[in-house]
């Protein structure tokens, strides 16, 4: 059986190795070098693993930074998170900036600025009020953008996606996206979006394959494959629409 009897409290400036913890608290600048493995974990300031963590609960408030995979059950982020491997969690919430240079896979994803995926992203609900870029495939349950700001992923698989234009989250949300992104049309890309229910606003998107699906304002399609309702804006540019 694993000691789970100690912490790991690193105040100020300090590092240490890795272990078996009961708790983690890293305060001001803290590094960590080797793999971690606590019931709860919390960064307020800079904090960096240099390893693998698994942990019950994760907080990281500031700028946090763990070089490995991340596995947790829970996870707090307000400000800077990056992941160099890939990241497993059960819920996660982020008011910021999250950066996975893996895969990110997840039952419940709720971001309030921006999110970063390298790989593909899984989530049982994928709840995003700002803008994001996920290079790979995004699959989800239920899909909900606010967009506040740009979003970039390759495709997407899901059973029901909606997406709309929100002006009112905040100036600073907006400046942080567009500086991460480089770009700032709030607008989602993507080169296919397939679905059973599907809704979308200012979506730039090479094919839309869905059951029902209902093309709002904004919206410039190639090609829109549906197999039983369908809607169009009139403020909307599809070139083909059909039913399959």
């Amino acid at each position: 059986m694993k000691d789970r009897s100690r912490d790991l409290i690193i105040n100020g400036s300090g590092s240490s190795g890795g272990g078996v913890f009961n708790k983690v608290k890293i305060s001001g600048s803290g590094k960590v070098s080797g793999d971690v493995e606590c019931l709860e974990f919390r960064c307020s300031g800079s904090g960096s693993v240099i390893g693998n963590v698994k942990t019950g609960y994760m907080n990281v408030s500031g700028s946090g930074d763990v070089d490995g995979n991340l596995v947790a059950e829970e996870l707090k982020v307000s400000g800077s998170f990056r992941v160099d491997g890939d990241t497993f969690v059960k819920e996660a919430s982020v008011s910021g900036h999250m950066k996975v240079d893996g895969k990110l896979t997840a039952e419940e994803m709720t971001v309030n600025g921006a999110l970063e995926v390298k790989d593909d992203c899984s989530a049982e609900e994928f709840v995003v009020k700002g803008g994001f870029r996920i290079s790979g495939l995004l699959n989800a349950g239920k899909v909900d953008i606010q967009l506040h700001g740009d979003a970039f992923v390759k495709e997407i698989g899901c059973d029901q996606i909606e997406v709309r234009r929100n002006l009112l989250g905040g100036i600073s949300v907006l400046k942080m996206i567009k500086t991460l992104f480089q770009s700032f049309h709030n607008e989602l890309h993507a080169d296919v979006i397939e679905g059973d229910d599907i809704a979308l606003e200012y979506t730039k998107a090479k094919v839309v394959r869905g059951t029902n699906v209902i093309i709002g304002p904004g919206c410039k399609i190639d090609l829109v494959e549906y197999k039983g309702r369908y809607e169009q804006h009139d403020d909307a540019e599809v070139e083909l629409s059909r039913m399959v």
